[in-house]
Parts: structure tokens; sequence; C-alpha cells
């Protein structure tokens, strides 16, 4: 193997994500100018950022990289009025109480999840 270490997300499936999939910056306005998100697990993997479909916030679609349940903290760095979890079509199925812009999620192995984030005004 091309490596010394585990299989671990932290030493091997992030560094091939970020090689294999760079980022790819779109003209925007309004845009923080800081980090627009934190999570504080290195097995959760921000696959996608996109605006949403109904033009009010932007999609925040995550996932577990590692076949292991993780809980993780997930802090948006702006002011934010709510954090909704959707389904694929973005069709609201729950929403978090959201403290100090910071939420806790829960993940099963390989679950991906789809997070409506809709900013204040």
């Amino acid at each position: 193997m091309p490596h010394s270490d585990s299989l671990s997300s932290e030493k091997v499936i992030r560094p091939a994500y970020e090689l294999n999939h760079p980022p790819v910056l779109l003209p925007a306005s309004n845009v923080p100018q800081s980090t627009l998100c934190e999570l504080d697990a290195d097995n959760i993997i921000i696959e996608s950022i996109k605006g949403a479909e109904d033009g009010q916030g932007y999609i925040l679609r995550i996932y577990v990289a590692e076949g292991s349940a993780t809980q993780c903290q997930l802090k948006i760095n702006h002011q934010l009025t709510s954090i909704v979890q959707t389904n694929m079509l973005e069709d609201v199925e729950s929403q978090y109480n959201v403290a100090a812009n910071e939420i806790e999620l829960k993940f099963t192995p390989f679950e991906i999840k789809t997070l409506k984030i809709t900013p204040t005004n």
C-alpha cells in the first residue's frame, strides 16, 4: 500500500477526497468572509454545498466516511434563522434547535444527511 497508517478518514479518505475533488468556486453575493461551517469529527465529510432549490438559504450534504456511528457538532459561522433536515428533494423532515449557531448531529454508519441552512437576512 502507498501509506503506512490505517485506512482511517483522517489519514486516507479525507486526503484522497481533497486530492481527487478540488473545490469548485462560483461567483456569489452575500457570502460570509470566514469559514462557512465547521465539523468536529474527522470521519464526517461535507460532500457538497449548494443553493437551496427554493432560493432560501443553502444545502449541506454530509456523510459518514467510515462504518461507525458518529456524533459530532456542526458550527455555522454566520447568523442564521434555522437549520432543518430534509430529504434529497429538500422536503423538510425535521427541525433542529439552534443554540449559539451550533447543533449536534448523530449519524448511523455511512448515513447521508441533507441540511438546509437559512441565514439571517
